[in-house]
């Protein structure tokens, strides 16, 4: 589809930090998968990303694969973007013009489309921290173990008060649509509802009707929604266990 005159290779920028304060996380544009896999940070507070990042291909291609790089492809598969937009990252760009920040979901505009200009490229991507009891998790449906393009992926950021009620739901599906997207409605019905009260068979019906994914070589149309349906319910009924369990023991 390409036929460049010139290619230049990025990977020597210094771009490969992953750094943290007390209110967000940092990730350099060239952080690779394998980086963010087995970052101990990321594992604790952003879970869903890092199990994203070791579901990226193989070896060989977590070990070059940037997390940016995931990005800007704009494919709605891509494995990093949904945990990243429950997460609610924002993405750094930097052009000719200067430098500016936008939320990871202004940056698609469409099937494999994006918002930056031909000289601009992401140089960080930021995700707020937090600091409550909270569950990040990554499902991602293939045809085979490993070395896939995910029929589905849903990511879901859930976090609770100290009284058990939802106060943070954010769900976001990947290869269901022209771009990864979100389900305002059904993150609706799950705030303030308490973990206990959770309807999870309404949530998942929910976000079945509000997908609209194409037939494909990897499944049809009518697979991927019931597919939807079915892996929201068992993400968030594994969500409410873990906050249930954490609120217990905190």
């Amino acid at each position: 589809l390409l036929d460049p005159q010139v290619i230049v290779d990025i990977k020597r920028l210094p771009l490969c930090h992953v750094e943290a304060d007390a209110a967000e996380l940092r990730i350099g544009a060239l952080a690779t998968h394998t980086q963010l896999a087995g970052h101990s940070l990321l594992r604790r507070e952003f879970a869903g990303l890092a199990a994203a990042a070791r579901s990226v291909g193989g070896p060989a291609l977590r070990n070059r694969g940037t997390l940016a790089g995931n990005i800007v492809n704009a494919s709605p598969a891509a494995d990093t973007v949904p945990p990243l937009l429950a997460d609610k990252a924002r993405v750094c760009v930097a052009g000719p013009e200067g430098e500016r920040v936008l939320s990871l979901g202004d940056l698609f505009a469409g099937y494999r489309t994006t918002t930056l200009a031909p000289e601009e490229l992401i140089t960080e991507i930021r995700l707020p921290r937090s600091g409550r009891i909270s569950f990040s998790g990554f499902v991602k449906l293939g045809n085979r173990g490993a070395m896939i393009i995910a029929t589905i992926s849903i990511a879901c950021r859930l976090e609770a008060d100290a009284a058990g009620r939802v106060t943070v739901a954010r769900l976001s599906y990947g290869a269901v649509g022209p771009t990864v997207l979100r389900v305002p409605g059904v993150e609706r019905m799950l705030a303030g509802a308490p973990l206990d009260g959770i309807d999870l068979a309404a949530a998942g019906e929910a976000a079945a009707e509000t997908v609209s994914p194409i037939t494909d070589v990897r499944a049809s149309a009518e697979h991927r929604v019931r597919l939807v349906s079915v892996h929201t319910r068992r993400l968030l009924e594994l969500a409410r266990d873990e906050l249930t369990r954490a609120l217990e023991t905190a």
